[in-house]
């Protein structure tokens, strides 16, 4: 089991460093903030509840 460990922690060096190495120029970085315009927060709506579900439709507003 250690064996493997110590091979799998390898490997994701390995990884990390093949995909996340650039080199100067090639990428633009960017804040999560930057790349995010907008989030919403939702639920499902009440099955119960007929005003959102009339004639099989969902009216989203």
């Amino acid at each position: 089991l250690t064996a493997e460990l110590t091979a799998r922690k390898q490997q994701y060096h390995y990884y990390r460093e093949q995909l996340l190495t650039f080199e100067e120029g090639e990428v633009e970085w960017k804040s999560l903030g930057e790349v995010i315009l907008k989030t919403y927060s939702g639920s499902t709506p009440q099955a119960g509840n007929p005003k959102y579900y009339e004639n099989g439709t969902i009216p989203w507003r």
